[in-house]
């Protein structure tokens, strides 16, 4: 998306609601990437939520060097569904090339599987019992931290030690605190889904780091786990983007604060 300020604009915060929810002024440059809310998947239930086609707006407010806002400006596109008959239609154009290339097509895979017949259960070097590209795609995908938000194929999963937790909706995937801007894509497939996220309002799982007051918390089984310096939270797995404001769910609960967190703490991730 290309943007266009005056030249005493430092700061742009950006929304797909006139409200500006969850917004915050971000440097201002020319071009950014944005998500324009086309389409929510809930990884719970695996259907589409808010789908629906027609025009999609970006509000926007800039900011000058002493933080004063302009009045709220936006842009617009319009979401509609694939013409297929276009398709159809290049399809019928050129089904002339398609059938004189098959054959083509037909002895280059030929040629590709009798390769992998000879090649089935070796590696690299030729050596047998290896399936070195099965295993770089198995590690890929089991290789994320706790806490990193993952976008698999349009469906946003919380990652959390070796399993993921989904949110059945976005209101409850804001509500706690995530960005959709923090979603990374990657493979979730090596992670089992161990349950999921379906109110904006309850208390943050084991393994979150959440922020009260000025204190960042770890979340675990046994109590809330104070983090005394940032070089302790940065030594233990944290990173800014992790954290999420705490909620009145996890203010009100029983668990006890326990002592300052240390370097190499045993009771992360435990």
């Amino acid at each position: 998306m290309s943007l266009t300020a005056g030249p005493d604009t430092t700061a742009i915060a950006l929304s797909n609601t006139p409200g500006f929810e969850n917004a915050v002024p971000e440097p201002y440059v020319p071009n950014k990437a944005w998500d324009w809310n086309l389409c929510w998947t809930s990884s719970a239930f695996h259907s589409p939520d808010n789908c629906s086609f027609g025009t999609k707006t970006v509000y926007a407010k800039a900011f000058n060097a002493f933080s004063r806002p302009s009045d709220p400006f936006f842009a617009t596109i319009s979401y509609v569904a694939e013409d297929n008959n276009q398709g159809d239609n290049n399809n019928n154009d050129n089904q002339g090339n398609h059938d004189n290339n098959q054959n083509n097509q037909d002895n280059q895979d030929n040629t590709q599987n009798q390769n992998n017949n000879n090649n089935q259960g070796n590696d690299n070097n030729g050596n047998p019992g290896s399936d070195n590209q099965n295993h770089q795609t198995a590690d890929e995908s089991a290789n994320y931290s706790s806490n990193a938000l993952i976008n698999d194929h349009g469906t946003v999963y919380l990652i959390m030690g070796q399993a993921k937790y989904g949110f059945t909706s976005l209101k409850a995937f804001l509500g706690l605190g995530y960005l959709l801007k923090h979603a990374i894509p990657g493979n979730t497939s090596a992670y089992p889904q161990t349950g999921v996220i379906s109110s904006a309002t309850q208390a943050h799982i084991d393994g979150s780091w959440i922020i009260s007051g000025r204190t960042v918390f770890y979340v675990s089984k046994t109590g809330y786990i104070p983090v005394p310096a940032w070089d302790i939270f940065l030594n233990n797995g944290g990173l800014s983007i992790y954290i999420v404001k705490a909620n009145y769910e996890d203010i009100v609960d029983k668990r006890p604060i326990l002592p300052l967190m240390v370097m190499h703490d045993p009771r992360v991730g435990q």
